[in-house]
């Protein structure tokens, strides 16, 4: 402190000092009680800094180990996709056998494959699964749950149904709130009311596109079997409104002409091939 300094600040000392004390002893005392009141203070932060550095360690250390997990289970994801018009048959790591239908998803993690088989499936797909573990396939309306079966599966839109070739599956709602079990040669769909058809029997040689390369419809809206060719065959058909008119018959995966012929002629319609992406149909 400057001289000018301590002289102000010996007068104000007498407004606080005993008259009988000098200005040096006071001073004295001061400055002992500041060097007192800062290693107070130092002690204080010391204590409270003393924690921190191992906080932020472990705090630093979650989150790299959390980045690390989660960036090397996305690594390990295997996602599989298809367009209009186009199938793919993939092995799974357990050497289980699926046909991917025509723009649908199929995913699964490899690190997990062990514990539980688990895919997760978006659109159609055909299942040919060897025994081992609980194998299940989720979809955004329900799940189906087997042991060793071959079985197909439907979820498109508000459409979710399930056929049982071999052995036995177990279907189930997404909220798990209503299921049903089928066994060989038996189907479900999910009705409204949050509840499956009763059990019923089905045709193998028409019940699934992806085993046989026909597809099949019973009494079903004409519009509903247009929109299957168009994925089909990925085209755009150009109609005029027929959706009280209902099909019943088939056409074939891989002969457009001959697909259209079946499906028109019954209907006493005719059809263009305008170019390689549009059809047009109308009455005659």
């Amino acid at each position: 402190m400057s001289e000018h300094g301590k002289d102000i600040f010996n007068k104000r000392l007498r407004f606080i000092v005993p008259v009988h004390v000098s200005k040096e002893k006071a001073w004295k005392q001061i400055k002992q009680k500041i060097r007192i009141n800062k290693a107070v203070a130092t002690r204080s932060i010391i204590r409270e800094w003393r924690g921190f550095p191992q906080a932020v360690v472990a705090a630093s250390l979650v989150i790299m180990f959390s980045i690390i997990y989660l960036f090397w289970s996305q690594m390990n994801v295997r996602n599989y996709m298809t367009g209009r018009g186009e199938k793919i048959s993939l092995f799974l790591p357990d050497s289980s056998k699926v046909i991917l239908s025509s723009e649908s998803q199929l995913q699964y993690n490899l690190n997990r494959w062990n514990i539980k088989r688990k895919v997760v499936l978006i659109g159609e797909a055909y299942f040919d699964v060897r025994k081992g573990n609980p194998f299940v396939v989720k979809t955004n309306m329900g799940k189906v749950n087997v042991f060793g079966t071959s079985f197909y599966v439907l979820s498109r839109k508000n459409k979710f149904e399930v056929y049982c070739y071999t052995g036995k599956v177990q279907v189930q709602s997404s909220d798990k709130k209503v299921s049903t079990i089928l066994s060989q040669g038996l189907f479900t769909r999910f009705l409204l009311g949050n509840k499956f058809s009763v059990p019923q029997i089905f045709d193998f040689d028409k019940s699934s596109s992806l085993r046989n390369g026909k597809v099949y419809f019973k009494n079903t809206s004409f519009e509903e079997v247009l929109t299957a060719f168009e994925l089909n065959y990925n085209v755009t058909i150009k109609q005029s409104n027929m959706s009280d008119r209902y099909y019943t018959g088939y056409f074939p995966c891989n002969n457009m002409e001959r697909a259209l012929n079946l499906i028109c002629v019954p209907m006493n319609m005719r059809y263009e091939i305008v170019n390689d992406t549009l059809v047009e149909i109308t009455n005659k």
